[in-house]
């Protein structure tokens, strides 16, 4: 059984296009994770047409988004390092960072900045799956609320919930933070 994952991170070592007895052609990439621990290093097999691509198309010290397939868990020599996995690549794609507008001084992408836009596209994404999920009637019901949008207290008097929109509550979004000051539509393709 396996298992597809995604990992960003930048291409450390690249070898070369190299075909098998039966004739399918392979290369191999080691990927640095983003932390850029020496422990992070991970092997990963591309095959086929897509070896073809890997070769054409990315270097050495390259930042990239690769998705590979976790296959086995065996212990693997290459290039005089072992590794316990086996990763089979189903696609890889460039990250540019460098892709801000000119005139705009907003600094370049962090790998922390990369980390917490996927974190917020995650969590927007399982947000809109569990919304999804509710339209279709089975939203749970909410014994402690009435119709008309009034809370029941233990003593049985009705009391007008508070509302979101009263001066004290407002949020105040003059403040800009760096996570807001990320461009965002570096990753619209993805």
């Amino acid at each position: 059984m396996s298992q597809l994952i995604v990992l960003v991170g930048k291409v450390e070592k690249k070898g070369k296009l190299s075909k098998t007895e039966n004739g399918n052609s392979y290369i191999r990439i080691v990927l640095l994770e983003l932390g850029g621990n020496k422990e992070n290093e991970l092997p990963i097999t591309f095959w086929g047409d897509k070896a073809t691509k890997v070769n054409d198309t990315i270097e050495e010290g390259m930042m990239v988004q690769c998705e590979p397939e976790l296959v086995s868990f065996e212990n693997k020599k290459y290039d005089h390092t072992w590794y316990n996995l086996n990763l089979n690549g189903r696609g890889i794609k460039e990250l540019k960072f460098d892709e801000y507008k000119k005139g705009k001084s907003k600094p370049k992408a962090t790998p922390s900045d990369v980390r917490k836009f996927a974190e917020k596209q995650i969590k927007k994404h399982d947000e809109g799956e569990l919304s999804s999920h509710y339209t279709n009637g089975s939203e749970p019901s909410n014994s402690s609320q009435t119709d008309n949008n009034t809370q029941i207290d233990p003593n049985n008097n009705q009391t007008e919930n508070n509302k979101l929109d009263s001066e004290n509550n407002s949020i105040n979004d003059t403040d800009s933070t760096p996570e807001e000051d990320f461009d965002a539509s570096l990753f619209e393709d993805m």
